[in-house]
């Protein structure tokens, strides 16, 4: 694409695609001054995803017992809302799926039409794979 400009967008499920756990098919990875970060090729479907992570979190930070402020915010907090989030809803719609997401943005978008839009999926539901999933630690430390 030279001389374009492919627009991004922030992604809202980054930490589960950094490290390659989880795909995805909107993500572009760039490299900026402080490393690697996942953006969104799609508006919508950062739009989307955005949506979900806000409802995933309102659900999660009072069971967390955290404020929904990042300075006081655990770093494994946000971590285990996105990959123990989408890994409940994973589990809610395909029991027999492992424990990896393929593509976020299909996830979502079946999420969105099997229960009637973003605002309808039952995020509380999912709290229990939030506090359960255990963030891996880097290697090297």
């Amino acid at each position: 694409m030279t001389g374009q400009h492919m627009e991004t967008h922030k992604c809202a499920f980054s930490h589960t695609l950094l490290g390659e756990a989880f795909g995805c098919s909107r993500v572009r990875f760039v490299t900026q001054r402080d490393g690697p970060h996942a953006t969104c090729a799609d508006h919508d479907a950062a739009q989307r995803c955005a949506a979900l992570f806000q409802a995933l979190k309102t659900a999660a930070l009072p069971v967390f017992d955290v404020p929904d402020d990042l300075a006081q915010m655990p770093h494994s907090v946000p971590v285990k809302i996105q990959f123990g989030g989408l890994l409940g809803l994973q589990q809610a719609l395909h029991p027999e799926l492992p424990e990896h997401v393929a593509d976020v943005d299909a996830l979502i978008r079946e999420a969105e039409t099997h229960y009637g839009g973003c605002e309808r999926i039952p995020c509380a539901d999912f709290t229990a794979a939030m506090t359960a999933y255990k963030v891996k630690r880097r290697g090297g430390r």
